[in-house]
């Protein structure tokens, strides 16, 4: 069963924005909805609302309001200081490349030992790139694997569905495009 919606006047929301809002804009549109709240709460006998409740009406009734957003619970305008922002980079930590990461994680070094057996040498560039952490090798690489180690073929994949289909190598010149498309089709009607 839905919960019923909590009455309120409009007009006296209205008053209560216009009074929280009376010696200018707040530093943020939650410290607005809590002092309407309290304001709208003290004015009325009715049932007592929520800072929620305010916000939804606000947003609903489409309220003009002088306070804006802030970012991230800081009032809008007011640029970190030097200690927050090293309290931020030191909460993240020390970033490790991709390369440190793959290293330390004895699955994918096992990985790259039978993906450097099974790619050809010619190819073997690209693996020492995934090693080193290239996504775009990474795409590189799945898509010779499933075209059996053919550029060629990668250019001509007729397989749009693909969410790699985008990112894949050996595409050539805009103007090939079409020829790509002609060949995609000619062999669409041979099948």
């Amino acid at each position: 069963m839905a919960k019923p919606m909590t009455e309120v006047s409009r007009s006296t929301l209205e008053a209560a924005i216009r009074k929280a809002e009376e010696q200018g804009p707040l530093k943020n549109l939650d410290s607005l909805w809590i002092s309407a709240c309290e304001i709208y709460n003290s004015w009325t006998d009715r049932n007592q609302i929520t800072k929620s409740v305010v916000m939804l009406r606000s947003i609903k009734w489409k309220l003009e309001t002088k306070t804006k957003p802030g970012k991230k619970g800081r009032a809008a305008g007011v640029p970190l200081s030097a200690e927050q922002k090293a309290a931020m980079q030191a909460g993240r930590g020390a970033r490790k490349p991709r390369a440190e990461k793959f290293a330390a994680d004895p699955v994918l070094v096992e990985g790259f030992k039978d993906l450097k057996k099974e790619t050809p040498e010619r190819f073997l560039p690209l693996v020492s790139k995934l090693e080193a952490g290239s996504m775009r090798a990474a795409v590189a690489l799945k898509c010779l694997d499933c075209s059996s180690h053919q550029p060629v073929e990668i250019r001509l994949c007729p397989c749009t569905s693909c969410p790699l289909y985008a990112f894949r190598p050996y595409k050539g010149k805009a103007g090939e495009d079409e020829q790509v498309n002609e060949v995609n089709e000619d062999l669409q009607e041979a099948a």
